[in-house]
């Protein structure tokens, strides 16, 4: 049989299929691709002596209640590995197709599943070399793009418990144990006992002994304009060459740590699953803002409090860090921002065919500010308080598109018991230096602050946040909503798995969105 487990209500059913029936097995891999479950090979005999490796695969629809018998294996196996690529197509690794559970020697090829046809593909590995085992864990990690070029880039606002997140080439990780479709694959084992696995729609799915095996990500460079509240979001787009970086990482830096204090660290993760800490910036800071440009890091302003929505710690920094060919960096100084500045966007823009930095809204020397600063850049860092707008605000989401600077949400005090959700974004045109409140054609926003953003075109992407207007109850959502800036929409877009505010944001080059951190705390 097959149970099915709502984990949200701590309740557990059996299926009772519309049509087809389940061919009792142990032991088999599995792939999860949409609403469809893959049950691949296993074993079939209820002896130690007499295990029954198949071939049979089965197809559950979890949406229309079904299971249907799909293509089989070209061998017949159990105790093997699944994951699933980005195209969808399925392989499976290893296994077994002895007769015995104690004398298990493992296969050593791998079958692909594509367009409903398995195929075995070469490996480099030989036969029988010990290269793949029975029960084996594996990840599917997606193979990465390099970004060659940068320019505008992002911003952001803060976070209590999020860091700087900084995306300059594609990226991805792995993580294990984890679910997003509440479905799961089971393992084997040599000594006969398993373990259940969980998969990750459309990334993987396995059947592994003895181990739990998931994989998971894609991720990468940000496009023009992507922001990440929560802290410093440092996307890539333009027009400027690079020298790319050998593999794609997804550096961040500062943030509020986990034990509860502010970080000083900088870490990436790059496209092997592996985080890395480099250098720490010389004074600990969550809220910064920062973009990627000239092959550099930069990062501006933040707070030395861990608390947000207070009006202390704003500061005066701007540290930048050059990326070298080995992906290491160093921070240095920059010079400093007229005024402490936290909670705050920070962007590159072009105006007049220069390009300038643009520090939006935030937590301006101790007050909640309306204002939109103009540093002239790289050289001088002159200060040009370039307009005021109408919203006075910090902890929004500050996102690029074109020429256009869009500030969403945020808080309007520091009162801890009346924080004052904005409910409005406002479109700022530095060629003409005036700002407009956008209304919407159809759809309309929910009040949030410190929401992550990603830009995709035209699209502006605001991904979770806290709904919640006093700072003992923040009310994280996991709500994610879409807005169109050409046709001027809002649209509900897919909630995320876990409700989090103060999270990050980067954009992958084949448009995927990465979401890091954050909290779900109240």
């Amino acid at each position: 049989n097959c149970e099915k487990i709502d984990v949200n209500t701590s309740t557990y059913s059996t299926m009772s299929f519309t049509s087809g029936s389940l061919t009792a097995r142990a032991y088999a891999a599995s792939a999860v691709v949409g609403s469809l479950i893959y049950i691949i090979g296993g074993a079939t005999g209820v002896t130690t002596t007499a295990m029954a490796a198949t071939a049979s695969v089965q197809v559950i629809d979890t949406v229309a209640n079904t299971v249907v018998n799909g293509p089989s294996l070209k061998m017949a196996r159990w105790g093997a590995s699944a994951v699933v690529a980005e195209n969808g197509d399925i392989i499976v690794l290893g296994g077994t197709s002895n007769g015995s559970a104690t004398a298990s020697l493992a296969l050593q090829t791998v079958e692909r599943l594509s367009n409903g046809v398995w195929t075995v593909l070469p490996t480099a590995f030989g036969a029988n070399t010990g290269s793949f085992s029975v029960g084996m864990t594996a990840y599917y990690v997606p193979a990465m793009a390099v970004s060659t070029t940068a320019f505008v880039t992002t911003s952001t606002g803060t976070t209590s418990s999020g860091t700087t997140s900084t995306g300059t080439s594609s990226t991805g990780t792995s993580s294990t144990g984890t679910t997003s479709t509440g479905t799961s694959s089971t393992g084997t084992s040599s000594t006969g006992t398993t373990s259940t696995g969980t998969t990750s729609t459309g990334t993987t799915s396995t059947g592994t002994t003895g181990t739990t095996s998931t994989g998971t990500t894609s991720s990468g460079t940000t496009s023009t304009g992507t922001t990440s509240t929560g802290t410093t979001s440092i996307g890539t787009s333009g027009t400027t060459g690079i020298a790319p970086l050998p593999t794609g990482r997804i550096y961040f830096a500062g943030g509020t740590s986990f034990a509860g204090g502010v970080s000083a660290n900088t870490y990436y993760a790059d496209a092997s699953g592996n985080v890395v800490q480099l250098g720490s910036l010389t004074t600990a800071l969550r809220g910064s803002s920062g973009a990627f440009y000239d092959n550099t890091l930069h990062l501006f302003g933040g707070s030395t409090t861990p608390s947000v929505a207070v009006n202390t710690g704003a500061q005066t920094a701007y540290y930048k860090a050059l990326v070298n060919t080995t992906g290491s960096v160093s921070w240095t100084s920059g010079g400093t921002i007229t005024s402490g500045r936290a909670d705050h966007g920070g962007v590159f823009a072009r105006r007049s065919g220069t390009t300038y930095l643009y520090l939006v809204h935030g937590n301006y020397g101790g007050t909640v500010t309306a204002k939109v600063t103009e540093y002239t850049w790289p050289s001088g860092m002159a200060k040009n308080e370039l307009l005021t707008s109408s919203s006075a605000r910090y902890g929004s989401v500050t996102a690029v598109v074109g020429n256009m600077i869009y500030a969403c949400g945020g808080y309007s005090t520091f009162t801890a018991t009346a924080l004052g959700l904005v409910n409005n974004c406002e479109k700022i045109d530095v060629n003409t230096s005036t700002y407009s409140t956008m209304s919407f054609t159809s759809g309309s926003l929910t009040a949030r602050a410190y929401a992550a953003s990603a830009v995709v075109g035209s699209l502006i992407y605001i991904i979770g946040g806290a709904t919640g207007a006093t700072t003992t109850a923040m009310a994280a959502t996991a709500s994610v909503q879409v807005i169109d800036t050409v046709a001027n929409t809002v649209v509900n877009g897919p909630s995320l798995k876990m409700a989090r505010w103060g999270a990050s944001a980067v954009v992958a080059e084949n448009g995927d969105i990465i979401v890091l951190g954050g909290t779900s705390n109240g």
